[in-house]
């Protein structure tokens, strides 16, 4: 246990170190982008800070980020960077937003095009399935409003009733228990009538992720329909939720989807195998170990933001490359 958190340790005094440097002039000397390449991933953008999951990131901050890496990195599309199009002197960034959240559609839209930088957003199109809510924002809105009704369900499918164990069950279960709980739940949900929480919820539904894909520094890539962890899964089921996304994509836009982030950046080989079977031939994972790259050209990992930390220490991160 002990040898777990000596790192995590490390870390939080590193973080909490850099913080007063910071707060001690020392930006220009921590802030000096090197040559290579990033991906960075994003979930959703909220107005107020609001700390309901570490998933979110208050707008005014994440356009502090985004004046920094256009002062000072490469940016570029999903296409350039898989391709290696990349600057040799420059740090190069690529921007992904997984969920497909409205509040990218509402907020990161408009400060793309302010700032001119291409992304990608990893839709799941849970409406597919007359779903309107992704399961970890159910539970996780449901613990903070009617925690009640979650440990109810918990009780009458034979689960514990405490929340981490109920988030365990569901991340193990695949797709099996997901369905239900959000069949069950989402139409108890007081808070989705209630304006206040919808940046931590709401969907693009099918014409935003339209106008979206029109847009020329946006791409559309796949991120499943109900967010399962895929390595829970058998793979013949793991394939048949990758193909209903990607069909339910390419039906509504009418263009061949080619991208594809693992729900969690949870993956092995034989997903990478299946999914470039399937026609999704640029596959973004999470801290790729290195033992893993041999024959897995389609992958490339990616660094999520940290909500927790302050922008100078975000982006002394991103220009580490980790958060260890």
């Amino acid at each position: 246990m002990v040898k777990h958190l000596i790192p995590k340790v490390k870390q939080n005094i590193r973080w909490k170190l850099a913080d007063l440097l910071f707060a001690c002039g020392w930006k220009g000397q921590l802030l000096q982008p090197k040559h290579g390449q990033r991906m960075i991933c994003y979930h959703g953008i909220d107005l107020e800070g609001r700390k309901v999951n570490s998933r979110f990131l208050q707008r005014d901050v994440f356009e502090q980020q985004l004046v920094w890496m256009k002062e000072n990195c490469n940016i570029l599309s999903i296409e350039d960077y898989f391709s290696k199009r990349q600057n040799t002197e420059q740090l190069n960034l690529c921007l992904s937003f997984d969920d497909g959240y409205a509040n990218n559609f509402q907020y990161v839209l408009p400060l793309l095009e302010k700032y001119e930088l291409p992304a990608t957003f990893y839709v799941s199109p849970s409406f597919c399935l007359g779903q309107t809510i992704l399961w970890n924002d159910l539970i996780d809105l449901l613990e903070i409003n009617q925690p009640e009704i979650v440990l109810e369900w918990a009780a009458q499918n034979g689960l514990q009733a405490d929340f981490r164990s109920i988030r365990t069950a569901l991340m193990q279960s695949g797709t099996t228990m997901i369905q239900p709980f959000v069949d069950d739940l989402q139409h108890k949900a007081a808070f989705m009538t209630d304006s206040k929480w919808d940046d931590y919820w709401r969907l693009m539904d099918s014409k935003q992720i339209m106008e979206a894909a029109r847009h020329p520094l946006v791409t559309i890539g796949s991120h499943t329909c109900r967010h399962p962890n895929l390595t829970t899964m058998a793979i013949d089921d793991a394939v048949e939720e990758c193909k209903m996304a990607k069909k339910c994509l390419e039906d509504l836009l009418d263009v061949e989807i080619l991208d594809f982030a693992f729900p969690y950046g949870a993956y092995n080989t034989s997903l990478v195998a299946a999914l470039e079977g399937i026609g999704h031939s640029r596959l973004a994972c999470l801290d790729i170990a290195p033992a893993d790259t041999a024959g897995m050209d389609a992958c490339r990992g990616r660094m999520t933001n940290n909500a927790a930390l302050s922008t100078q220490v975000q982006l002394m991160e991103y220009i580490r490359g980790s958060y260890y």
